[in-house]
């Protein structure tokens, strides 16, 4: 493979991986972000990464997250404080940080308030604000049920105290909260759900790399949470 890449000068902001719609199995596009512009990479025939467009993305915009979604559309924030569904700003958030998407939810932060949106045919709506007892480090929707499009549960990392938060989603109420050490600060966060070879329930499942835990140092940890009837 061979990169066709333009001079960039300026430092890179942001990079994700893109897919063409929400339920294709792998990713076209690498959307590079900058201080004052967004570039989009994709992969031609001869499996060059090579500078193209998507349609109804807006490239003179810092990016600070897109995603693919429900009827061919695409989710995208920009500049720290808009979100934009297709090149048109639906929302204005102040000092937006932190953002987390699937097919058909986007959950966001600006400190400790947390907004939660759905994504309709041309349109995002259902918003819900929920305030943080801390500011958010991290958040994840990754649908784990039987839909693949949404997720019912949200989890999400905090600064300060240092705790990780499972909230049920739509309601972004609060399920679970635990405390991960004294000097450890949720940085990323997954959901994901793990099934074996039986038949059982599926769980939903919290994966915790290298944390301190209720006092115990577990290196690779899974904790399991039954599914909320």
């Amino acid at each position: 493979m061979r990169v066709l890449v333009p001079s960039m000068n300026d430092s890179v902001e942001t990079c994700i991986s893109r897919a063409t719609a929400f339920d294709e199995a792998s990713d076209t596009f690498l959307v590079v972000s900058f201080i004052g512009e967004t570039r989009i990479f994709a992969m031609n025939r001869v499996d060059e990464l090579e500078e193209t467009e998507i349609k109804g993305f807006l490239s003179e915009v810092r990016t600070l997250f897109c995603h693919d979604a429900v009827h061919n559309q695409l989710v995208q924030v920009f500049d720290s404080c808009y979100l934009c569904l297709f090149h048109y700003p639906f929302f204005q958030f102040l000092n937006l940080n932190i953002v987390t998407a699937n097919a058909r939810q986007v959950l966001l932060a600006s400190k400790d308030n947390l907004f939660y949106l759905e994504v309709g045919d041309g349109e995002l709506k259902g918003m819900r604000r929920t305030q943080l007892d801390n500011p958010a480090s991290c958040l994840d929707i990754n649908p784990i049920g039987a839909d693949p499009s949404c997720s019912e549960l949200a989890l999400v990392g905090k600064w300060t105290d240092n705790s990780m938060e499972i909230r049920k989603l739509p309601d972004v109420t609060l399920v679970i909260k635990r405390k991960i050490g004294e000097n450890v600060n949720p940085r990323s966060v997954l959901l994901c759900a793990f099934q074996g070879v039986c038949s059982v329930e599926p769980f939903y499942i919290e994966i915790i790399k290298n944390i301190v835990l209720e006092n115990k140092t577990i290196p690779s940890e899974i904790t399991t949470i039954p599914t909320p009837k």
